[in-house]
């Protein structure tokens, strides 16, 4: 329906101190994983309503990650990508992020192996993101331009410790196995 959601203008209103709190507490990770959440709870009222604010939410995710490498910043594209990730506009911009945390997370985060396992509920986070983007939009997994930086990631968080990373971790590679599948059964 075209009515707008009550939320609407009080998300609106709120914005603008949203995004300040995400930048002048960047380095606070509790104050930073309450504010993911509200934008989080505030999607999920707002649904399609939510798009005027997604392109700088995400911008503002991966600006953050880069200065405090915190899974709720991984957490809040993979959010933002559950519902938006079929619309065409905003393919490129989701292959960004992904690239981007790829990246960074190679270079500036897990840098060895011991790194993983001290920080295994960003393994978890970083999984469960790649894990959304087999499940809901492969093209865009496999077209990312950090694919050989993945394979690094996976193969030096393997054998991690931590149950739960360890099982997002293996959950990513069986949606892998049965992406491949369904493309070899298809061709």
């Amino acid at each position: 329906s075209g009515s707008i959601n009550p939320l609407a203008p009080v998300f609106t209103e709120m914005w603008p101190f949203i995004d300040r709190i995400l930048t002048e507490f960047v380095g606070l990770d509790e104050i930073c994983e309450a504010t993911c959440r509200i934008v989080k709870h505030s999607l999920r009222v707002l649904g399609n309503q939510f798009e005027p604010y997604l392109r700088d939410f995400i911008k503002k995710a991966m600006f953050c990650y880069q200065k405090n490498p915190i899974g709720s910043f991984v957490y809040s594209v993979e959010f933002c990508f559950i519902d938006f990730c079929q619309t065409e506009e905003f393919s490129l911009l989701f292959k960004e992020a992904f690239e981007f945390i790829c990246s960074h997370t190679n270079s500036h985060v897990f840098k060895t192996r011991q790194d993983c396992e001290l920080n295994p509920d960003l393994v978890n986070d970083f999984f469960g993101l790649s894990q959304r983007y087999i499940k809901k939009a492969p093209h865009l997994f496999y077209q990312c331009s950090e694919l050989e930086t993945f394979v690094q990631l996976l193969l030096r968080c393997a054998c991690i410790e931590n149950y739960n990373a360890a099982k997002t971790h293996t959950n990513f590679i069986t949606e892998v196995c049965k992406s491949i599948k369904e493309d070899l059964m298809e061709a």
